[in-house]
């Protein structure tokens, strides 16, 4: 510590053996051992393949412990993305599980932490440190160096994930390959037998009628006034949402739906249900508020309006249908 690492050199760096004695000082003067000295000798004495170890405080790395809002997340899983073979002791479609650790006021002070999830998590090359960065380690220093970018580029792949509103430890449902899959669409479609073009072709028209009706991504972002929504093979009438999301927000209109949605669709909904509501929903108070608050709606308006006319000769005494002439 004491010295810019794109500056280093040799005679910066301390040589110490398994018991932290110093073999060889750097010639450099008036330099320390780095803070994190104690979490090196975690991992050599835990790991004994490891010949390096590598630290950063990589923003990704930062970010990707807060993708959990609680922070109580002790563990980040990621599977099914092509960079996991890049991290050691994974595949594709393995489920990565990096430990996290909370930060604490200095680095020595997260060796126990260090530790404890090294032995809990012995297929994991790399540990995340909440609110700080990342601890990643190799069999050679070329090894570390390209397992911590490839954690990196998870880690980047995760947050942007969530924002996107994936999550980057859930098996996908479509879109990547399944021999189990291939086998059973191999039966399905005749695999092997002549002359059965028939069958091939209405398989081809089911996969075509399945694309028009697959969720969409998100919201229905691709289409401007949500109807992808309402064309799914499971109809339904609520737009789809992220799916780690736990509340909807209802927007201005035109923001992400058209306009016409709220004439169209809304305000029907509401005229439908608001009678229901009133009766089975409400208190005698709330009911006599509400009743207010519109009686008073309506006298603002001028003395010929019809709604006015109506109200006047005790024709609509219910708040759906106030609301309505309104």
């Amino acid at each position: 510590s004491g010295v810019q690492k794109e500056d280093m050199v040799g005679d910066d760096v301390f040589e110490l053996d398994m018991d932290r004695n110093v073999v060889a000082p750097p010639k450099t003067p008036d330099l320390r051992q780095s803070a994190c000295t104690p979490l090196w000798y975690v991992v050599y004495r835990h790991v004994p393949t490891a010949m390096c170890v590598i630290h950063t405080h990589s923003m990704h790395a930062q970010m990707a412990t807060l993708l959990d809002p609680t922070e109580k997340a002790t563990t980040l899983k990621i599977t099914h993305l092509e960079m996991l073979k890049g991290v050691g002791n994974h595949s594709y479609d393995s489920v990565l599980e990096i430990p996290i650790i909370d930060n604490r006021p200095t680095e020595d002070l997260l060796a126990s932490q260090l530790e404890r999830v090294i032995l809990k998590y012995p297929k994991c090359n790399a540990v995340l440190v909440r609110r700080h960065g990342v601890y990643v380690w190799g069999d050679s220093w070329e090894q570390a160096k390209a397992q911590c970018e490839s954690f990196d580029y998870l880690f980047e792949s995760a947050v942007k994930m969530k924002s996107m509103g994936l999550d980057c430890g859930l098996v996908p449902v479509s879109g990547t390959y399944r021999e189990e899959e291939e086998r059973n669409d191999g039966k399905e479609r005749g695999v092997g037998r002549e002359g059965d073009d028939e069958t091939m072709q209405a398989e081809e028209k089911k996969e075509d009628v399945a694309a028009t009706t697959a969720a969409p991504a998100f919201n229905g972002a691709a289409s401007s006034d949500n109807q992808i929504d309402l064309r799914l093979a499971t109809p339904t009438t609520i737009p789809l949402l992220p799916r780690d999301a736990k509340h909807l927000l209802l927007d201005i209109e035109g923001t992400t739906t058209s306009i016409a949605f709220v004439k169209d669709t809304l305000f029907p909904y509401v005229l439908t249900h608001l009678d229901d509501h009133v009766h089975n929903q409400m208190t005698n108070d709330e009911i006599i508020d509400t009743m207010v608050g519109l009686i008073k709606d309506v006298q603002s308006l001028n003395h010929d309006h019809p709604t006015k006319k109506e109200l006047l000769n005790g024709t609509k005494d219910i708040p759906a249908s106030l609301v309505q002439l309104l």
